[in-house]
């Protein structure tokens, strides 16, 4: 049987491809065959424009027992897009740092693309750093990756900053290509400051038995419960004329408000009669670090006594005393005593010699816990000469030798003595 050999070429400078199984296909006419229908794949390469290719032709050779050719014309429809290519699409940086991402076209373009850069303003990123803000691409270097550098900015506030670039090109083909956007966020550096806490007491000057209030202020409203915890040290006060309601004092967060509050009270005392102190302080080895204890952070208060001081006063019994007689000296307080008391004595001579009279029995009066008077001795003696005048001498209460304060006592109050 005659047989004939039909070859297909033409695929040469094309991005046509037809598998070598299909280039070259025989048949036999000796029989039907010759009259059956042969499918001819032809596939197309992929390329880097966006442009249809063709028609491109095939050629079919026919040989053996009979010879000829024919020709096949193939359009190939291109399915690219003109696109870019940004990488990264999102990134990071640090004020005062810098960052870059690349560019490049995704196909051919037939002319020169310039692609634009836009959304840097009023950013973190609107710097002379960030560079360039502009591209151009064309058909020779199209695929090449162009680097852009972000430089971000100190700026006052100290929140993270997020900004969107986009990316638009146009010409060459590239007009309808869609936008890129590239992602940046800027991290804040500035470190925010520690809200700051103080405390103050009114009345710092409290009558005693009053009540203080003592009053924690933070700095700013926090999101959460402050709890402010607090110490006392004593000072001339001890520690039963006063006493916490609460060792700490909670500012309460979440849109609360600023200020916490907790009460001291003073006790009253049965003998004191002075003013006393003591300390209040934030305890800032217990205090969150969410805050930070600045002054005012301690606060004396003032306990103002209401306890009168008793007087001592001395009086002689008899007076005036017969030449020869003794005479009592007795030491009265305004007030019984919590506990002895001594009251010390001197005696200066007035118109009588020393001779006219004799030592004090004791030269402090006692005056016994719960009592309120104490007595001394002091005789007087017959003249050894006559000289017919009365005469006197002074018995004193020795300021400078009795005890300041006394219980029951003041020096500075009271102090009478009186003649003999």
């Amino acid at each position: 049987a005659s047989r004939i050999t039909l070859e297909i070429s033409g695929h040469d400078g094309t991005d046509l491809d037809t598998p070598a199984s299909d280039r070259r296909i025989a048949f036999s006419l000796g029989d039907s065959e010759w009259s059956q229908t042969r499918t001819v794949t032809v596939g197309a390469k992929h390329d880097d424009d966006f442009v249809d290719d063709g028609p491109e032709e095939l050629i079919l050779t026919a040989s053996g027992d009979f010879s000829g050719t024919g020709t096949v014309q193939v359009t190939i429809r291109d399915n690219d897009k003109p696109g870019l290519q940004v990488t990264p699409a999102a990134l990071t940086i640090r004020e005062g740092a810098s960052a870059t991402f690349t560019a490049r076209l995704e196909a051919v373009p037939t002319g020169d693309v310039a692609v634009t850069i836009s959304g840097y303003a009023n950013t973190g990123l609107d710097t002379t750093a960030s560079a360039p803000r502009a591209l151009t691409f064309s058909a020779s270097d199209w695929n090449q990756a162009k680097t852009v550098t972000l430089g971000a900015v100190h700026d006052p506030n100290y929140d993270d900053e997020s900004v969107t670039l986009t990316l638009s090109a146009a010409g060459g083909g590239f007009d309808q290509t869609p936008e890129k956007t590239v992602r940046v966020r800027i991290l804040d550096d500035d470190i925010p400051p520690v809200p700051t806490v103080t405390l103050s007491a009114a009345p710092e000057r409290v009558d005693e038995g009053e009540s203080v209030i003592l009053t924690a202020t933070v700095s700013e409203d926090m999101d959460a419960d402050i709890v402010v915890p607090l110490t006392i040290t004593p000072g001339t006060a001890e520690s039963d004329d006063y006493g916490l309601t609460s060792a700490t004092i909670t500012i309460p967060g979440a849109g609360t408000g600023v200020t916490g509050t907790a009460r001291i009270r003073t006790y009253e005392d049965d003998q004191d009669y002075e003013d006393e102190t003591f300390t209040v302080a934030i305890d800032e080895r217990g205090l969150s670090d969410a805050v930070i204890a600045v002054a005012p952070k301690t606060v004396e208060i003032t306990i103002l006594d209401d306890d009168q001081k008793p007087t001592v006063t001395l009086r002689a019994s008899p007076n005036p005393v017969e030449e020869g007689e003794s005479v009592t000296i007795t030491a009265t307080l305004s007030a019984a005593p919590a506990e002895e008391v001594v009251i010390p004595l001197t005696i200066t001579a007035g118109t009588a010699e020393p001779e006219d009279y004799g030592g004090l029995t004791a030269e402090t009066i006692i005056i016994t816990q719960g009592r309120s008077t104490g007595t001394a001795q002091i005789r007087t003696y017959e003249d050894v000469r006559e000289d017919y005048e009365d005469e006197t001498f002074t018995v004193a209460v020795d300021e400078r030798n009795l005890a300041d304060p006394i219980p029951g006592g003041d020096p500075k109050r009271g102090g009478d003595h009186d003649q003999g």
